[in-house]
Order: structure tokens, then C-alpha cells, then sequence
């Protein structure tokens, strides 16, 4: 099946059984609401900072913070919800193309018999992250050392290039892992092995979704710019959440599309 095909298949899905949608909407709603509330709190302590004339007291700290520490460490919790919701579109894929139908219990629970490939997958792209964060750094040292711009412009490819890098290495890592109920080692090797030899085709993907993900993630901070500088609205409330909704519409696409394309070419 030509590439075109399976991108324009997995469009149709999403119209033809819309409860697909729900998991990464599901997801979608934790953030807003952790975002909401993270602004708010954020926003109250400017306003507590901003009326003290430069007196911070302690008390006036711990009331400020403690609500905004307690959201962060919440915070790992909904990354790992969004982890199984995202591990449940092979399976509803799956059963789409083998049955026409998408059963959400069957595929939580298929995910959350895949835990190992879940937790290695969130392991990899947290220390990729915790990585590209010290890739950052360093260019943004050698730049001010060397008192040279350019430095920064040059960092853009090695970090492009990264990225596409770590998405070919784990492409098809949740899809083996769920569908084919592999182990964590031959998960990663099967899917090393499957994005090698589709290479051209993964790499068509990777700048796809990468062109996705920037397009919705830049609604997101045009909004961010707007809502910081009116305060939390409600126009500026339901805004955020529209953007919210967007980008998981396009979110769930891209879940459909990575199970859909390894289904054609295991």
C-alpha cells in the first residue's frame, strides 16, 4: 500500500469511528486542566509579588508555592496516563483493520499489559529530552563565550537532526510491543530493524508529524502570549481550550497513522 493511502485510510478511520478520539482526548482534558490551574496559581503569585514592594515573606511564599510545587508533582502522573492512552491506538487499529471496530476497554487493557514497553519508551524520551536540554546548553555557552551568534543558527540542524534520529529509533516501538506482545529488548530491535529498512518512507513521516506537532504547538503559544498579557479571561479560557482540542485531534491522527503504517509494512 502507497504511503498517500495509508495517511488518507487513517483519515477515514477517524471519521468513521469517532470514539477513537476519546483516549487522547481523554489526555487532552488532564492538561488543560493542569495548564488552567497552573496559570492561575502562577498568575496569583505574580499579583502577591507585584504588591509587596520587593518584601517577600515567608508566609506569603509558602501560600504561593506550595499549591504550584504540589502541581508539578502531579504532573509525572498525567505524562504516564497520556503514555497508556497513546499505547492503546495499536490495538484499536489493529481491531479496526482485522474486525471494522474499535473496542476502548480491550485496548486499555492491551496497553496496560505492555507496561515494560511503556515505561521504556517514556525512559527514552525523558533522558532524549534531559539530552537535547544539554545540547541546548552547550551551544547557547559556546555562543556567549565565543561571543558568535552564528553558534545558535548552527545548533538548529544538530537538534533537527537529533530529533528525526531518536523518532526512527523508536518508531514502530509501541506498536511491536502492544500488537505482537513482545519484550522490551525485542520491541526495541524489531523496531530498530523496521525503520532502517523503510527508512525513506520514516523519514517522510518523522518531518510529517514533526510539521503537525509545530503547527499545533504554535497555536498554543500564540495563545499563551495573548493570555498572559489579558489574564485568565474566559474568552482567553475557551481559546486555550479550542487550541487544546486542535492539537488533539492532530495528536490522535498521528496515533492512528504509526500503527496504521506498521500494520502494512511488519
Amino acid at each position: 500500500m502507497r504511503l498517500v493511502k495509508i495517511l488518507t485510510d487513517s483519515l477515514k478511520l477517524l471519521f468513521r469511528r469517532p470514539k477513537i478520539y476519546i483516549p487522547n482526548l481523554f489526555a487532552s482534558f488532564l492538561y488543560t486542566v493542569f495548564e488552567l490551574v497552573l496559570i492561575y496559581y502562577t498568575l496569583d503569585l505574580v499579583y502577591a509579588v507585584s504588591m509587596t514592594s520587593g518584601y517577600l515573606s515567608p508566609g506569603l511564599i509558602h501560600d504561593n508555592m506550595l499549591p504550584l510545587i504540589g502541581l508539578l508533582l502531579f504532573y509525572p502522573f498525567i505524562g504516564a496516563i497520556d503514555l497508556i492512552t497513546y499505547a492503546m491506538y495499536p490495538s484499536m487499529v489493529s481491531d479496526y483493520r482485522s474486525a471494522g471496530r474499535v473496542n476502548l476497554m480491550s485496548s486499555l487493557k492491551n496497553s496496560l499489559k505492555s507496561w515494560r514497553i511503556i515505561l521504556t519508551f517514556g525512559l527514552i524520551i525523558m533522558f532524549a529530552f534531559i539530552l537535547l536540554f544539554f545540547i541546548v546548553l552547550f551551544f547557547s555557552v559556546l555562543s556567549l563565550l565565543l561571543d558568535e551568534v552564528y553558534m545558535v543558527y548552527i545548533s538548529l540542524p544538530v537538534i533537527l537532526v537529533y530529533i528525526l534520529v531518536l523518532m526512527m529509533a523508536v518508531f514502530f516501538l509501541i506498536p511491536v510491543g502492544v500488537i505482537e506482545e513482545e519484550g522490551v529488548y525485542s520491541s526495541i530491535n524489531k523496531s530498530l530493524k523496521l525503520s532502517i529498512k523503510h527508512m525513506r518512507e520514516v523519514f517522510f513521516l518523522e518531518s510529517f508529524f514533526m510539521i503537525l506537532v509545530l503547527s499545533a504547538l504554535s497555536l498554543g503559544v500564540l495563545v499563551n502570549v495573548g493570555k498572559i498579557n489579558v489574564g485568565l479571561t474566559l474568552t482567553a479560557v475557551f481559546l486555550f481550550i479550542a487550541v487544546r482540542l486542535t492539537q488533539s485531534v492532530v495528536y490522535t491522527y498521528i496515533s492512528v497513522v504509526n500503527p496504521y503504517f506498521y500494520l502494512e509494512r511488519r
